[in-house]
């Protein structure tokens, strides 16, 4: 199977940082992972677009990309079907519409309007913890009868052990053709473990960022994951000596600390408890 790397660095990873990478530093940034072989480049800061900084970061990506698509999120409700086309025009290539996994109705106008737009769309389902396998799998159908043309399974809070993710790839598979994706965080030290799970059971792919970089105990680490395949024979396609040579660069420099299992995060993904940041969309 050929994995798709989305690379994390750029959009999720910069809820890690205090001081955000700059616009020249993120088209530098980008061109580094296009070299190194990912499919697509996440940009823009948080929440993708709607967030202040994400248009910058779309138009300092679009030059240095050669490979490599250009990617950001869209939250209904924190993005606007106007700044949808704005980012379009400014050479945006794919994007994911991220609802809460029961909410998939709140996607289906912007899957059509990103369609008609020509970019590859995609549904992110966010606290996919929430439903069971099988509730899951017929939200994921949804969103694909809607027009989505792959599905991401997000582990948001990172709540969910090795078991967990593969009975809800393995229920999405069953239920539609639509490729799979699998985002991961390391609330309870298992971004990696979960990540490998998830392409083990059919996901195609795989969001990770460098390092790690990400809020709190951040998400999985590309590198690591990218090792892991490696030692189980399994090709990602990505050039790991570059990625750690770009992190070595840009990344562990502007880290203010190293990234660790934090107290409040284990307590959260244990008690999984719904995130406050997004109860407005919920």
């Amino acid at each position: 199977m050929e994995y798709k790397i989305v690379e994390e660095t750029l959009r999720d990873g910069c809820h890690g940082l205090k001081t955000a990478f700059s616009a020249a530093q993120a088209g530098e940034i980008a061109r580094e992972l296009d070299r190194a072989g990912v499919y697509a480049v996440d940009v823009g800061l948080g929440l993708g677009i709607g967030s202040p900084g994400t248009l910058e970061y779309i138009r300092a990506a679009r030059p240095a990309l050669r490979q490599s698509k250009l990617c950001t999120l869209l939250v209904p409700g924190a993005g606007t079907m106007a700044q949808l086309e704005e980012a379009a025009e400014a050479g945006l290539e794919m994007v994911r519409i991220a609802v809460v996994c029961s909410r998939t109705d709140q996607a289906a106008a912007y899957i059509e309007r990103a369609r008609e737009l020509g970019l590859e769309t995609g549904v992110f389902l966010m606290v996919s913890h929430m439903l069971a396998p099988g509730a899951l799998a017929a939200k994921a159908q949804e969103a694909s009868a809607a027009g989505a043309e792959f599905i991401c399974i997000g582990d948001s809070i990172g709540a969910m052990v090795e078991e967990d993710v593969a009975a809800r790839v393995r229920a999405a598979r069953s239920r539609q053709a639509a490729p799979l994706g699998i985002h991961t965080h390391n609330s309870l030290g298992l971004a990696v473990s979960n990540s490998v799970a998830g392409l083990m059971n059919g996901c195609e792919m795989l969001d990770a960022s460098l390092e790690g970089l990400g809020a709190g105990s951040g998400n999985a680490n590309l590198q690591a994951v990218a090792a892991v395949c490696a030692k189980m024979g399994i090709g990602l396609g990505v050039d790991l000596e570059r990625l750690n040579a770009i992190s070595a660069r840009y990344v562990r420099p502007a880290m203010d600390r190293p990234l660790e299992l934090l107290g409040a995060e284990i307590e959260s993904a244990f008690h999984e408890d719904f995130p406050e940041s997004l109860r407005p969309f919920a």
